[in-house]
C-alpha cells in the first residue's frame, strides 16, 4: 500500500525541481537582440546596404554610389558622432572606391535613436550632409595640410643637406615649425582659404593642428630610431606627398 504513495511524492519532486530550474533559466539575461535602427541619410550616394545594433556595436554596410573615392564619412546617433578619415591612409589608394560596398563596426551608445549618416567627402574635397559637419571635416584637413606642408619642408631641406644636419636637429626644427605661432597658422589658412572669415583659429581647426603635430612627431621618432633612417625618411617624404594630394 506504501508503494504508489512514494511513487508519487518522488514524481511530486521531480515536477517541483523542473519548474525551479525553469524559473531559475528564465531569470538569466538574455544576449542583445540584433535589430535593425531607423536610419536618416543625409547624403544622395553614399547609400546604406545594412545597418544593424547588435550589443555596444553598430554593423554599417555602406556603398559608394558617387563617381569619385569617398575620402572621409560621418555618422551620428544622438551626440554621439563617429568619422572616419581615409586621407591619413599608408595606402596608394584610400578611401571607398566607387561601386564597392564598405563594412565597418561602430562601438556605439545605449541609444534607440536613429542612425544618421550626416556627412560625404569625395576625392577633390567636395562633400555633401550636414553643413556644420562638412566644414568640421574640411577644417581638419585644412589644419592637416598646413602641418604636413611645415614637416615636409624641412624634410626635403635635409634630404637635399647630403648628411650636413644631424637628424635630432631636424626633429628640432620640426618641434618649431609645428608650434608656429597661431597668428602664421591664420595666415596660412587664409592663403589655402581666402574667403575665410575671423581674426582667431576656431577651436576645432586649434585641436586638429595639434592631433597632426602629434602624428608628425611620432613618425619621426619611429624614423629616428629605424635601422636605416634616411631610408624610413625617404618612406615618410612619400607618405607626406601622398597625403598633401588628398587634402
Amino acid at each position: 500500500m506504501s508503494a504508489p504513495r512514494i511513487v508519487t511524492l518522488v514524481g511530486l519532486l521531480l515536477l517541483i525541481g523542473v519548474f525551479i530550474i525553469a524559473g531559475s533559466h528564465s531569470q538569466q539575461a538574455e544576449p542583445a537582440a540584433k535589430q535593425n535602427p531607423p536610419v536618416i541619410n543625409h547624403t544622395q550616394r553614399l547609400t546604406v546596404v545594412s545597418a544593424v545594433r547588435n550589443g555596444g556595436e553598430l554593423y554599417l554596410a555602406l556603398r559608394n554610389d558617387y563617381a569619385r573615392n569617398i575620402m572621409a564619412y560621418a555618422v551620428s546617433i544622438g551626440d554621439f558622432q563617429f568619422t572616419e578619415d581615409f586621407v591619413w591612409s599608408g595606402f596608394e589608394s584610400a578611401g571607398i572606391v566607387p561601386n564597392t560596398t564598405y563594412e565597418v563596426r561602430i562601438p556605439i551608445p545605449n541609444s534607440i535613436k536613429p542612425v544618421n549618416i550626416t556627412a560625404a567627402i569625395l576625392a577633390g574635397g567636395n562633400g555633401e550632409g550636414n553643413a556644420a559637419i562638412l566644414e568640421e571635416i574640411k577644417d581638419q584637413h585644412l589644419a592637416g595640410r598646413i602641418q604636413i606642408e611645415r614637416a615636409l619642408n624641412r624634410l626635403n631641406d635635409y634630404l637635399k643637406s647630403s648628411g650636413n644636419i644631424e637628424v635630432t636637429e631636424l626633429k628640432s626644427q620640426i618641434v618649431v615649425a609645428l608650434n608656429a605661432p597661431e597668428a602664421d597658422s591664420l595666415t596660412a589658412l587664409r592663403k589655402l582659404q581666402p574667403a575665410r572669415q575671423g581674426t582667431s583659429l576656431s577651436e576645432n581647426v586649434r585641436s586638429a593642428l595639434e592631433n597632426v603635430k602629434q602624428n608628425v612627431l611620432r613618425d619621426f621618432k619611429n624614423a629616428e630610431s629605424a635601422e636605416d633612417v634616411r631610408g624610413e625618411l625617404l618612406r615618410l617624404k612619400h607618405h607626406y606627398e601622398v597625403v598633401l594630394s588628398r587634402l
